[in-house]
């Protein structure tokens, strides 16, 4: 199949299903074949993906959340938020996948309430991430802790919100922000 196939952008897909319509309006079976095929092999790569990183969460989960709420296990359950918001990211802005999404949404939030029940930091041993040089951890943190730390948390969501556009680090800036300007008016 001549020419280049880019899933990537919205003008490669573009260009992808204009090559399509053309072969098949030349009945040019071979090409329309080829192109199918493609999109075929890119799904199940994404498909690859999604399945080895919910199996690392799965390790990752069992990992932290093993322990007796000793300084090692509070290291585990930071390092495992850190993984499940990258993973939110890669779902929501790579492989456009809901359900991978929800899931490290809600071990985010499992692994947060792990980490309230152990004194004397709690959910604060977030605070670490908000330094992260992932945009996405860094938003996912800042989303956890702008209630209870709010002059760490504010200055961070608020930078992310200025620089991350339309990224899953972006949405979830803003969503916290305007979380936080509702209960600001309510109070």
């Amino acid at each position: 199949m001549p020419g280049s196939i880019d899933l990537k952008s919205l003008e490669g897909l573009q260009a992808v299903i204009n090559r399509f319509i053309a072969a098949h309006e030349r009945n040019d079976t071979e090409t329309q074949l080829a192109i199918l095929r493609h999109f075929a092999a890119f799904e199940k790569a994404r498909y690859a993906v999604k399945v080895e990183k919910l199996a690392e969460l799965k390790r990752i989960m069992a990992a932290a959340q093993a322990g007796d709420g000793d300084a090692a296990q509070v290291e585990r359950l930071v390092a495992a938020f850190a993984f499940c918001a990258e993973l939110k990211r890669l779902a929501t802005d790579e492989l456009d996948d809901r359900e991978t999404q929800h899931r490290a949404v809600d071990s985010m939030h499992k692994l947060a309430a792990e980490l309230d029940a152990i004194p004397p930091e709690g959910r604060a041993a977030l605070a670490v991430l908000l330094d992260d040089a992932n945009l996405a951890v860094r938003a996912s943190a800042g989303a956890f802790l702008w209630r209870t730390m709010p002059e760490r948390a504010l200055p961070v969501l608020r930078d992310i919100d200025r620089k991350a556009g339309s990224t899953s680090a972006g949405f979830t800036a803003m969503w916290a922000l305007s979380a936080h300007e509702i209960e600001m008016r309510g109070h």
